[in-house]
């Protein structure tokens, strides 16, 4: 499985299907070692080995192997306890078509109002939506969103799915997301589908 260098320590504390994970997997791949300190992703690796100590790790900077920092000694991050936390409805992926209908505008600032509404709920946001700077890939991980990357122009361009986005989350209903966001923008609502899991 792949974790997030920079965001990992904060979903370990809050997220228990997270840890669930974490302790099940074979191999743990840390991902944007070049986005985060050695010293955090130290700690990360010894907060990860002491929820999975038979895991290998490994690490990765966009897609590509990149050595790990060495992280004997490391203190590891002190988790809460979650087991008494109240059962929480199961995460979902919501796909949300974003139609020449919707100003790109109108929807950074849904994305933002949502995200600042519902961050706690919505646990990852991505997809590449069409803006007047090109193809953008949006990404977001709680109520943080990550730097929107321009992505460069392919040849097969036409043949690529863009203006999607998924939402990973929970305690809202798909329908309503597509709902707020057409509400928002002052547009009719499109076709949606929820992704099979």
């Amino acid at each position: 499985m792949t974790v997030d260098a920079i965001h990992a320590l904060s979903q370990l504390r809050s997220e228990p299907l997270g840890r669930l994970q974490i302790e099940i997997a074979d191999r743990i791949i840390v991902t944007k070692l070049d986005e985060a300190g050695d010293h955090d992703v130290a700690r990360l690796l010894a907060t990860l080995r002491t929820l999975n100590p038979g895991a290998a790790f490994l690490g990765a900077v966009k897609g590509s192997e990149t050595p790990l920092p060495a992280f004997e000694g490391t203190q590891p991050e002190v988790i809460p306890d979650l087991s008494g936390e109240p059962d929480r409805p199961p995460i979902f992926p919501t796909r949300i078509v974003i139609d020449d209908t919707i100003d790109w505008t109108a929807f950074s600032v849904w994305l933002s109002a949502l995200l600042h509404a519902r961050g706690n709920d919505v646990v990852r946001v991505k997809g590449v939506v069409h803006t007047p700077a090109g193809r953008l890939l949006v990404q977001t991980v709680r109520k943080i969103v990550q730097s929107p990357e321009i992505l460069p122009q392919e040849d097969d361009d036409l043949a690529r799915e863009d203006n999607i986005i998924v939402v990973i989350g929970r305690g809202y209903a798909a329908e309503d997301l597509v709902l707020s966001l057409h509400h928002f923008a002052g547009t009719a609502p499109f076709e949606q589908e929820r992704v099979a899991k």
